[in-house]
């Protein structure tokens, strides 16, 4: 009789093991997947932000080219307008 008592809590006993191993490989399984999703979103964001990073740039020399064009018209303008007052005035005397 007491061996087959022994027999029965052995049996218990490595149902709940098998029970609590299980358990905790599924939690493991659980939190490293858990894991692995902000890395993958850092790795996305860092990447979006090297490709801002370069269409910023891009943008930022246009808008200097644009810049220095404008200055240059603006120059070209005033200038032919100081010409053409100069040269109207002539005309109407």
């Amino acid at each position: 009789m007491k061996l087959m008592e022994e027999a029965n809590k052995e049996a218990e006993h490595k149902g709940w093991c098998d029970r609590e191993l299980s358990t905790n490989e599924q939690t493991r399984k659980e939190k490293s997947e858990a894991s692995k999703t902000p890395h993958a979103e850092i790795d996305e964001s860092e990447a979006l932000i090297t490709q801002l990073t370069e269409q910023i740039t891009v943008l930022m020399k246009a808008v200097a080219e644009l810049d220095a064009a404008v200055a240059k018209a603006t120059s070209i303008c005033k200038g032919g307008r100081g010409y053409m007052l100069r040269a109207g005035a002539g005309v109407f005397r």
